[in-house]
């Protein structure tokens, strides 16, 4: 779907439909926003993203069919990405799989290939029948390919990746919170299965904080005119997303947003000036959501003057009032912070970038930054400016991964001493 197109369907439900067209397409077109699927519409896939749906399903049954005996005897596939591109690589990923299992056929147990970006779709639905998979990555390849390798690691954990030789995690959240880190911190818990309409929206883009303002609003009255607009595959999920209106806002280039600032990672400054970005967006959010809900009703049949009226009497007008405010929001929220939010455009060495992997160690930052602004303001009250001081060092040092080292070690020594 183009984005005239796009934009025309989100734009149908306002009265002025030619200018919010205008603003639709303004955010589209400006890199502000990025809608990577809609169910039910058939979107073009970005080039080298792979393919998805039958076509998935049907690498599935090709790769059952071809490696049959030996996935029943519980061998592990490994989809070697590091000779991306190469030479020994065929252009065609089936060729491509055949021809590393018979040159590895003298090693049970073990399968091997060397694939093209596209493959990663298979990875994914090879995890998710339960069937582990090693991907090996190379520093060489591109930074596409490591973005979604990043973002399939954490997606699945059965997606194990292969660094230096070794199976290793991509940072030290994969595994036991794998599921937080893949989307770590939401205002309302959303249960799997649900429906939800995902946004990417780029941080180098939003700007200064007034005109950050106004480009939130405008995303979400995109996203809540597409949620009415989308066909859902299922009437559940039809049902569901009209009446809970779920938006997941992915938040990228965090990582050439802290470089533009000339930040390093792993430090308590970028620590600190993640959590103040954090907390402004999630104010925005909110804010814009509850003066969308004025404007509109909160959800659908729901009337908060009937609602007053009845929680008044059980717990008074000033805990009611309160209540129906949080629960007003217009939509139901994911903050979602990936681990391919935080990679930089430029990871090559050469080019003068940093190791694009090293960047990874910046989401237990953002986690740290994310969390502790549900607890923050209370925190703040009951302690003093010194010990506030202290916990933020404490939690920037922890937070930089390095804690296990002889650097990690002083760094919490400086954090607990240090001065203010």
């Amino acid at each position: 779907m183009s984005i005239g197109e796009l934009t025309a369907l989100a734009a149908a439900a306002e009265q002025d439909v030619a200018r919010w067209q205008h603003r639709f397409a303004a955010l589209l077109r400006g890199g502000v926003l990025s809608v990577p699927d809609v169910p039910g519409q058939e979107f073009a896939l970005a080039a080298g993203a792979g393919v998805a749906g039958q076509s998935a399903a049907g690498q599935l049954v090709w790769l059952r069919q071809t490696l049959g005996k030996a996935l029943r005897s519980g061998a592990r596939v490994a989809l070697d990405l590091a000779d991306n591109g190469g030479h020994r690589a065929p252009g065609h990923w089936q060729t491509s799989l055949q021809l590393f299992r018979d040159e590895l056929a003298d090693a049970p147990g073990n399968l091997s290939c060397s694939v093209p970006l596209t493959m990663l779709d298979s990875a994914e639905s090879i995890a998710a029948a339960g069937i582990p998979v090693c991907v090996r990555y190379s520093p060489q390849a591109s930074p596409v390919l490591f973005k979604r390798f990043a973002r399939g690691s954490y997606a699945n954990p059965l997606i194990r990746p292969v660094l230096a030789g070794a199976v290793r995690p991509l940072s030290v959240l994969h595994g036991a919170e794998r599921g937080q880190a893949a989307m770590p911190h939401a205002l309302f818990e959303v249960r799997a299965g649900t429906a939800w309409l995902v946004l990417d929206v780029d941080m180098r883009k939003l700007g200064k904080p007034p005109q950050a303002r106004r480009l939130l609003r405008y995303c979400l009255r995109f996203a809540d005119n597409l949620i009415d607009a989308v066909n859902w595959p299922l009437a559940t999920l039809r049902l569901d997303a009209l009446l809970n209106r779920r938006v997941a806002l992915r938040f990228t280039h965090v990582a050439d947003l802290l470089a533009r600032n000339h930040l390093q990672f792993g430090t308590t400054r970028s620590f600190l000036w993640l959590q103040r970005q954090l907390l402004f967006v999630r104010r925005c959010i909110v804010h814009e959501s509850m003066l969308l809900a004025r404007r509109r009703g909160p959800f659908p049949d729901l009337c908060a003057g009937d609602l007053m009226a009845a929680l008044t009497p059980r717990y008074g007008v000033a805990d009611a009032r309160r209540l129906l405010r949080n629960r007003l929001l217009r939509h139901r929220h994911l903050f979602a912070l990936s681990p391919a939010s935080l990679l930089p455009i430029n990871t090559e060495p050469a080019n003068g970038g940093s190791v694009a992997r090293d960047w990874l160690d910046l989401l237990p930052a953002m986690r740290h930054a994310d969390a502790i602004l549900f607890s923050g303001p209370d925190l703040r009250s009951t302690l003093s400016q010194s010990d506030w001081g202290r916990l933020l060092r404490l939690t920037a040092a922890v937070a930089a991964a390095r804690v296990s080292s002889g650097e990690g070690r002083a760094a919490l020594q400086e954090a607990k001493a240090g001065p203010l």
